[in-house]
C-alpha cells in the first residue's frame, strides 16, 4: 500500500508487521461498514426492539459496536513510530475513520433516545394497567356480593315455583258464592263500558272487554261468564273489523243469547280503511240478524260517505232502539238511516243534527246536546225531562221558553247565564251549573232563573264556580228541602267554618240547622275550613253509637230531632277528596247508618281511617249518585 513503516525503535520486526496488519484490517472493516450501513442500522433496530433491552444494555451495545481502537492504543510501540513518516494518504484515511465513527455514534445516540422514549411509554402503560388491575380488585367484593344476591333470588324464585293447589283453594275470591261473583262481573262490565273513553282514537279491541277477560281466568270463572248472557251483550267493535275481530264479534253475538244489546261502533278514520267495503258489509251482515235486540247504539268517529247507505239499511230494522249516541263528524251531513225509532227515549248527539235534520224526536225524554246552534231547537223536544248541554251555545231567543216537563238540567258550558236567561223550568228538581261566578252578573242570572221558575229543587251541583259564602247560605235557606249537595272545584275557597256551622245540627232547644233533609254530600278539591268544623258537622248528621250499642263505649249521645218532631234525616253518602292539611282526630265519633263513604286527601293517612261503619263494611266503595248517575 505504499505505507512505509519505520522499524526504528521497534523491539522486533514481528511486532511492527502485526501493527501494520491491524491497521489495514481496520480500514477494510470501516469501508465495509460504510457500504452496509443501512442494513446494519436495520439490524441494530431489530436487535434493540427484540426482547426490550434496558438502557444499560444499550450503552454496552454502543460501546461494543465501536470496533475502532484509538490510535494511542494501537500498540505499545506507538512511541517508536515517527509521525513525520505518515503520509497524506494515511492522514486522509484517518480523517475518514473519524467521520465514520462520528456518524455511527450519532445514529446510535438517536436510536438510544428513541428507545428511551419507548421505554418511558411502556412504563406509563404498565402503571395504567396496574391502576386498572387495582381498581378491578377493589370492585371484586361488590361483584361477589351482587353475584351472591342474584343466586339467592334465583333460589327463592325456584322455591316459589311449585305452589301447592291448596293455596288456590284458600283464595278469598274462591270462597265467594257464584251469585256474588256474577254481580261483580256485571258491575265491572257496566262500569268499564260507561267509563270507556269514547274520545280515544285507538281502535276498539273487543277481545279486551271484561267478559272475554273473565272467561280466561280459570275454569270456574269461564263457566260463570259463559252462563250469563248479559255479560256478552255489552261490547264495542270497530266499524271495519278484520277477520279476527269478526270472529270475536260472532262469539259475542252467539253468547249473548237473547239479551238486549249495547253496541259501540268506532269508525277509525285511518288511511286505507275505506278501501275495504267488504269489511263494512260483513259487519252489517253480522248485526242484521240481531237488530231487534239492539237497545243502545253508539256511532263514534269521522263519518264517511260510504257509511250512510249501509246505516240506512240497518236503521230500518232498529225498531227496539232506546238509546242512540251519535258522536260523529261532521254533524251537518245527512244521515238517511236516522228515522223514527218508536222506542227511542234517550239520545246523545251534536246540536246541529236537530237544526239540519228536523228529526221527529218528540218521544225523547233524555237528551245530551253539544254545540247547540239555536236554543229554539230544544223546543222541538216537548217531552224532555233531562237535558244536558255542553260546549258552546248560541242563543237567539228574546223570551223565556217554558220547559214544563224538565226535571233535571245540567249546564257544562262556558256561559250558563245565557242558557238560564232563556228558560223557565217549574218542575226542576236537579240542577248542575259550571263556570258560574260573580263576574258579568252570572249569579244574578241564576237567582232570576230560580225566582222565575219557583221550582222544588232537591239536588244542586256547583262545578268550577265562584260562589261567595253568603250566596250559599241564601240557597240553603231558599231550598231547605235539598237532599243532595255537591260542591266541586270552588275556585275562591268559599266553603268556610261558618258555612259548615250552619249545616251542623244542634240539640233541639238551640234551634234547627239548615238543610235538614240532606242525605248526600260531596265536597271536592280544597276549601278553607278546619278539620274540627267538618267533624262536628258530620257527627251531628250521623247517628253516634251510645253505650247500649253492642261493643260501643262511652255514654249515649242524644240525637237532635227535626223541627216537626220526626226523626232527622241522616247522611247516607259522603264523598270528600283533595282536602289539604287534613289530620285525623284522636277521638273520632263512631258512626252508623252510613251507606257509602269515599275520602281521599294529600296526607298519607285518610281522615276517616278510624271511622267504624256498621251498616256497610266495604265503606270505601265509589259513590254512585242516584240523581247524577252517568254524568
Amino acid at each position: 500500500m505504499g505505507l512505509a513503516v519505520v522499524a526504528e525503535g521497534l523491539p522486533t520486526l514481528d511486532q511492527g508487521r502485526s501493527a501494520l496488519e491491524r491497521l489495514v484490517t481496520a480500514f477494510h472493516d470501516a469501508s465495509e461498514a460504510d457500504r452496509h450501513l443501512p442494513r446494519s442500522r436495520g439490524l441494530l433496530m431489530r436487535r434493540l426492539t427484540t426482547g426490550c433491552p434496558s438502557s444499560a444494555q444499550m450503552e454496552a451495545t454502543l460501546s461494543s459496536f465501536d470496533v475502532w481502537t484509538p490510535v494511542s492504543e494501537w500498540t505499545t510501540v506507538s512511541d517508536t513510530i515517527n509521525p513525520h513518516n505518515i503520509t497524506a494518504r494515511d492522514r486522509e484515511l484517518f480523517d475518514r475513520d473519524q467521520i465514520r465513527r462520528q456518524t455511527r455514534r450519532a445514529l446510535l445516540t438517536t436510536t438510544l433516545n428513541r428507545f428511551r422514549d419507548i421505554e418511558k411509554e411502556l412504563v406509563q402503560k404498565q402503571d395504567a394497567a396496574r391502576l386498572k388491575r387495582e381498581a378491578y380488585w377493589g370492585y371484586t367484593p361488590l361483584l361477589t356480593e351482587l353475584r351472591e344476591h342474584g343466586e339467592r333470588l334465583v333460589r327463592e324464585y325456584e322455591a316459589l315455583g311449585p305452589i301447592p293447589l291448596a293455596a288456590f283453594a284458600a283464595s278469598a275470591v274462591r270462597r265467594c258464592p257464584d251469585d256474588v261473583l256474577v254481580k261483580i262481573f256485571s258491575t265491572l262490565v257496566t262500569t268499564v263500558r260507561a267509563t270507556r273513553d269514547l274520545g280515544s282514537r285507538d281502535p276498539s279491541h273487543i277481545g279486551a272487554d271484561p267478559a272475554m277477560v273473565f272467561s280466561h281466568v280459570c275454569s270456574n270463572f269461564r263457566a260463570l261468564a259463559l252462563s250469563q248472557s248479559s255479560l256478552w251483550s255489552n261490547f264495542s267493535c270497530p266499524f271495519y273489523p278484520n277477520e279476527s275481530m269478526a270472529q270475536l264479534l260472532e262469539e259475542y253475538l252467539e253468547r249473548s243469547g237473547t239479551a238486549p244489546l249495547t253496541i259501540v261502533l268506532k269508525i277509525e278514520n285511518a288511511p286505507g280503511y275505506y278501501d275495504h267495503p267488504a269489511r263494512q258489509k260483513r259487519l252489517f251482515a253480522q248485526l242484521d240478524a240481531h237488530c231487534a235486540r239492539i237497545r243502545s247504539l253508539t256511532l263514534f268517529g269521522d263519518l264517511p260517505h260510504a257509511v250512510t247507505p249501509s246505516f240506512e239499511q240497518l236503521g230500518n230494522k232498529l225498531l227496539g232502539l232506546e238509546v242512540l249516541s251519535l258522536l260523529i263528524h261532521p254533524a251537518d251531513r245527512p244521515i238517511p238511516g236516522l228515522q223514527i225509532f218508536p222506542r227511542l227515549h234517550t239520545f246523545d248527539m251534536p246540536g246541529e243534527i236537530l237544526h239540519y235534520h228536523s228529526l221527529p224526536f218528540s218521544q225523547v225524554t233524555t237528551a245530551h246536546l253539544r254545540n247547540v246552534s239555536n236554543v229554539a231547537d230544544i223546543l222541538s223536544l216537548p217531552n224532555l225531562r233531562t237535558l244536558s248541554l255542553t260546549y258552546s251555545i248560541e242563543t237567539e231567543m228574546s223570551h223565556h221558553a217554558v220547559l214544563a216537563n224538565l226535571t233535571a238540567l245540567y249546564l257544562e258550558t262556558g256561559s250558563p247565564d245565557e242558557i238560564l236567561d232563556c228558560f223557565t223550568t217549574p218542575s226542576l228538581t236537579a240542577l248542575k251549573v259550571s263556570n258560574m261566578g260573580t263576574e258579568r252578573g252570572r249569579l244574578r242570572s241564576l237567582w232570576e232563573f230560580l225566582d222565575r221558575s219557583q221550582c222544588p229543587l232537591q239536588s244542586i251541583v256547583f262545578s268550577e264556580c265562584t260562589v261567595p259564602t253568603n250566596h250559599f247560605l241564601r240557597i240553603f235557606r231558599r231550598f231547605s228541602g235539598l237532599r243532595s249537595l255537591a260542591v266541586e272545584d270552588i275556585q275562591s275557597g268559599e266553603i268556610r267554618d261558618e258555612l259548615l256551622a250552619a249545616l251542623t245540627r244542634e240539640p233541639a232547644h238551640t234551634g234547627a240547622a239548615l238543610l235538614p233533609e240532606l242525605s248526600h254530600l260531596r265536597l271536592i278539591r280544597q276549601y278553607r275550613f278546619t278539620t274540627d268544623a267538618l267533624y262536628r258537622m258530620l257527627a251531628s248528621r250521623m247517628v253516634r253509637r251510645g253505650s247500649d250499642a253492642p261493643g260501643a263505649q262511652g255514654p249515649a249521645v242524644a240525637v237532635p230531632h227535626s223541627s216537626g218532631g220526626n226523626p232527622p234525616v241522616l247522611l247516607k253518602q259522603v264523598e270528600i277528596a283533595f282536602l289539604q292539611g287534613f289530620v285525623p282526630a284522636e277521638n273520632l265519633p263512631r258512626f252508623e247508618a252510613l251507606e257509602g263513604l269515599s275520602a281521599s286527601g294529600t296526607t298519607p293517612v285518610s281522615p276517616f281511617a278510624s271511622l267504624d261503619f256498621a251498616a256497610l263494611e266495604a265503606s270505601m266503595l265509589p259513590i254512585r249518585w242516584p240523581i247524577f248517575d252517568g254524568h
